[in-house]
């Protein structure tokens, strides 16, 4: 019971009360027995004053002519101030006493008398041994010319002022007993005023500490504890909105992981994982159920880091390239961090590269392919320029045939470079692009027309089979005419005598756009199904020595790639071994960004 602050209060309160009321009884008590000795010895003071001065002209005369008539006065003066009255004596002999006549003639021996006797006033308080009763003792000197002739000895009893004191007492003690009576109740009051928000206060945090925290106490006041309340709804408030701020990051960060192209992994000092993101599920091909109960060097499978793990913990973040299921990933590791820069933990970045590295690879390819697209031209020309410098110009028409092999090379190096160049602009964006509205079906006759005499030639077959209403696209039309030259002039290389090439456009629906579809087919020799997705390669053919030996480049298909990729559009292939190769793209109808 005595653990609760309203007991406690309850308990201070009155204790203080209890105390203050004593003090203030005691001080009280106090205050009024000395104003009542004070007042008494103030009126025998006077009395005994006036006695000394009524008895001065008896010593300076001779008592012993007025004995009878200083005896009236003495007992007229002692009823006056209900006190017992002696007169001595400058030898300190009693020559009267108001109550006791036996003690005339007696040698007095009190204190008082002789410090009287002596000039100054003597007083006391002082118990009678045989009444028990508190007594005021007052010898006055009486003077004559500053010569101390005789004493005016008094004797009054203070039991009168200490029976009224008691009385008094008596009524403050009944009085405190009725004050405190009442002030118990309005404690108690106060008590339960004070306790009983903080008790609802308390609850309420014990809610909130159970995780409940929608919690609102009442405000009844503007003291302390109102403020108190307010506070404290105030805290649920933020603590709401803190909560709140704290869920929606903790789904930003969510979502930032799940959306992630990089896989995320976060682990414990004990290699314990903790977050593993969608992304590095799948790379690693492990479900977050599956991952949450491993070590992360049994998910990676990293052997190395499996004999250091202590010394990777202690590192600083460091990246390596890891290998796992054929697949290469950049690894970024670095430590955990908590406020007081103490690691408990690391946290791991799987970067996927296989693409980067199969593109670095074709880089490599693409070098070493046009450094060897260009040694062959160079070669030839070396050699026939060689034979030329040593002598075999003489011969007419040895030199013609072979300024016509480097005449042939060197028109072949300037298509290389051409071709190299075009790639290169298309790579950076360089290129001025000249859109506008075009209707196809004339760019598709224009470039037909334009290879009549090689499919004459040939005895190819030309067919078109375009729409019979204008197909208007937004187009380059130098670039599309570009793409249609390199597939008819592929079409044609491939393409053997009495064959046929057909140019087709037509209005198709291309991922909820509507596009001109052209499509360009041959009934030539056909791509094997291993070569086909590798078709669009830079310097990828089918027959590198007929292609070479057709003044091809390799680039062609290449570029009219970049070109559609440029206009919005797609392009593909389908082929069949002996039965032909159709190469069809589109051209969206209303560019987007135009």
């Amino acid at each position: 019971m005595f653990k609760s602050i309203r007991w406690k209060l309850m308990v201070v309160y009155l204790l203080m009360i209890v105390f203050a009321m004593q003090l203030i009884s005691l001080y009280f008590m106090k205050s009024l027995e000395n104003y009542h000795l004070q007042n008494h010895t103030e009126n025998i003071q006077s009395q005994s004053n006036v006695l000394a001065d009524f008895l001065e002209r008896y010593f300076v005369a001779g008592i012993q002519n007025d004995r009878r008539e200083l005896d009236t006065l003495v007992r007229d003066f002692a009823k006056q101030t209900r006190a017992e009255i002696q007169i001595i004596d400058r030898e300190g002999v009693i020559v009267s006493d108001s109550v006791n006549p036996q003690f005339v003639g007696q040698k007095s021996v009190q204190v008082e008398v002789t410090r009287a006797l002596l000039g100054s006033r003597g007083e006391a308080i002082r118990m009678d041994a045989d009444s028990g009763q508190r007594k005021k003792i007052l010898a006055t000197p009486i003077k004559t010319n500053y010569d101390v002739v005789g004493v005016v000895y008094i004797q009054s009893s203070l039991e009168p002022i200490y029976k009224t004191l008691k009385e008094i007492n008596t009524l403050v003690t009944t009085a405190m007993i009725f004050v405190l009576g009442i002030t118990s109740v309005l404690v108690i009051v106060l008590a339960r005023t004070i306790t009983t928000p903080l008790m609802e206060v308390t609850k309420k945090a014990s809610d909130m500490a159970e995780g409940n925290f929608d919690q609102e106490v009442k405000v009844t006041s503007d003291d302390e504890i109102g403020k108190l309340g307010t506070a404290f709804n105030q805290l649920t408030y933020r603590l709401r909105d803190a909560l709140d701020e704290n869920a929606k990051e903790k789904n930003r960060l969510q979502a930032v992981l799940d959306h992630m192209s990089d896989g995320v992994i976060a682990a414990d000092a004990d290699g314990k994982i903790l977050i593993i993101n969608p992304m590095a599920q799948k790379m690693i091909g492990i479900t977050e159920e599956q991952a949450m109960i491993k070590n992360i060097l049994d998910v990676l499978e990293i052997q190395e880091f499996k004999k250091d793990w202590l010394h990777l913990k202690k590192k600083h973040t460091f990246e390596t390239i890891i290998e796992h299921q054929e697949l290469m990933y950049q690894l970024h590791v670095s430590p955990l961090k908590t406020d007081e820069a103490k690691d408990y933990g690391i946290l791991m970045i799987l970067h996927d590269i296989t693409e980067r590295e199969q593109l670095e690879q074709q880089r490599r390819e693409f070098v070493a392919n046009v450094s060897h697209e260009l040694r062959t031209p160079l070669t030839t020309i070396r050699s026939y320029t060689e034979a030329l410098v040593e002598g075999a110009d003489a011969d007419p028409e040895l030199r013609g045939r072979f300024t016509e092999v480097i005449q042939n090379e060197t028109e072949r190096m300037i298509r290389l470079v051409n071709d190299l160049l075009e790639l290169s602009k298309l790579d950076s964006r360089t290129i001025q692009w000249k859109f506008s509205k075009i209707d196809v079906n004339v760019v598709i006759e224009d470039v037909l027309d334009r290879f009549y005499m090689q499919l004459k030639n040939k005895g190819i077959q030309g067919i078109l089979d375009l729409t019979e209403k204008p197909a208007y696209a937004i187009i380059d039309r130098d670039r599309v005419d570009q793409v249609l030259n390199n597939l008819l002039s592929n079409a044609i290389k491939y393409t053997g005598n009495g064959g046929s090439i057909t140019i087709k456009s037509e209005e198709v629906i291309d991922q909820g756009r509507k596009c001109i579809k052209i499509s360009v087919k041959d009934t030539g020799t056909g791509i094997a199904p291993k070569d086909i997705d590798r078709i669009f390669e830079r310097f990828y053919t089918v027959d590198k020595a007929r292609s070479r030996e057709m003044g091809g480049t390799g680039l062609g298909l290449a570029i009219s790639k970049e070109i559609i990729k440029a206009h919005q559009g797609d392009i593909q292939i389908s082929s069949e071994i002996n039965q032909g190769t159709t190469l069809s793209f589109t051209l969206p109808v209303e560019r987007g960004g135009l």
